[in-house]
Formats: C-alpha cells, structure tokens, sequence
C-alpha cells in the first residue's frame, strides 16, 4: 500500500464524517485535522479522500436504488397477484350467478316456447307481422299488421301444376 493511501485511509478512520465529496472542503478540513508540510502530498490525501467518498455514496445511492427498484417491483407484483385473485374471484361469481340464472331462464323459456302471442294468432306471426309492418313503413307504405300478414293471391300457373 502506497503512503497517500495509507495516510488517507487512517485520516478517514478517525474523522469520515468531516469529509465529503467537494476537493477543496475536503483539503481544508485536512489542515485542520492534520499538519502535512508538503503541498502536493496534501493534495494527493484530499484527492484520494475525496475519490474514495465520492465512491462509497455512488456505492450507497446504487444500493439505495436496487432497494427501491425491488422493493416497487415486490409491490407490483403484489399489486398484480391481488388484481389476478380479484379477477378469479369475480370469474367465480359470474359463474355461480350464470349457474343460478341459466336455470331460471330455462324455465322462463319453457313458458314462451309456444310461440303464442297475447294476439291469439298462430305461432310465429307476430314476428313475421312487426317486420313486414317495418320494412313497409320504411318504403312510406303504411298497412296494417293483417294486412302485411296475407300471402298473395296463387297465380294461375301455380294452381295448374298442382293439378290434384
């Protein structure tokens, strides 16, 4: 080990919280802790002080810096693991409450699958007559229900192939 390093080291020893990272505060605080006669041996001790402080808060702040990192990382991947269980949780209502409903709809359906209409008319006509009234008013020809229900008279060409 060389003498400015050892010097250095020993001085940092007894008074590292005197020194920081600025040369000529360092160098100061050096004649008041020390006496060096020499001007450059001074000055190589407070520059080696200096570098070493200068290191060891980089270290520190890079330290610090990891830490944070992981420690925001752990709370996203917290953040994500509840938002994951909230999600499944809410996948097992929806299918219990699927479960509870597909069996009411079921019976409702039951109930409606005879095609009747409050109307007494056949199966399936008021379907047929609220699109043929949409389709007529949309072409500005205004008829009724009963009327968009009639089929059209049979041709003759088709009352002669039936022939039976």
């Amino acid at each position: 080990m060389d003498r400015v390093r050892r010097l250095s080291l020993e001085v940092l020893e007894k008074h590292r919280s005197e020194f920081g990272e600025d040369f000529a505060h360092n160098k100061k605080t050096l004649d008041c802790i020390s006496v060096v006669r020499s001007k450059g041996l001074k000055n190589e001790i407070a520059g080696y002080i200096t570098k070493t402080v200068k290191n060891e808060m980089r270290a520190a702040r890079a330290r610090e810096a990891q830490e944070r990192a992981r420690a925001e990382e752990e709370e996203a991947q917290r953040v994500a693991e509840e938002e994951a269980a909230a999600a499944k949780a809410a996948e097992a209502k929806d299918e219990q409450g699927d479960d509870a409903s597909n069996g009411d709809d079921e019976h409702a359906n039951d109930n409606n699958d005879d095609g009747i209409t409050s109307d007494s008319k056949e199966p399936g006509t008021a379907d047929v007559d609220a699109v043929n009234a949409t389709e007529t008013a949309a072409e500005g020809v205004e008829t009724t229900p009963d009327a968009a229900s009639t089929t059209p008279p049979a041709s003759d060409s088709d009352s002669a192939g039936s022939g039976a």
